[in-house]
């Protein structure tokens, strides 16, 4: 069954962390990427994610724990903006 909006943004959690400012700079590959960012969580919700495939290369449902242990087992599977939010959320500093 496909969930309404309403219910879906019943079990929208967050923003985990106020909005803040992101500023990521990697000169060698010539990233200078300034944005303010939200983070949001979405718990019990098991049907299909739409995303543009251009930019993003797989979706998968999993636990905040979950993507810190992967993150620390292959941080290269990450892109450098979800590492920083990460970090910036406190999911890597335990």
């Amino acid at each position: 069954a496909t969930s309404s909006i309403p219910a879906l943004c019943a079990r929208l959690k967050g923003p985990l962390a106020p909005r803040h400012p992101r500023q990521l700079d990697i000169p060698e590959i010539s990233i200078k990427d300034y944005e303010f960012v939200e983070t949001y969580s979405l718990e019990g919700y098991e049907g299909p994610i739409m995303y543009n495939s251009e930019e993003v290369s797989a979706v998968v449902w999993i636990t905040i724990s979950e993507v810190a242990q992967r993150m620390r087992e292959t941080p290269d599977d990450f892109t450098p903006w979800f590492l920083h939010e990460a970090y910036t959320l406190g999911w890597l500093n335990s």
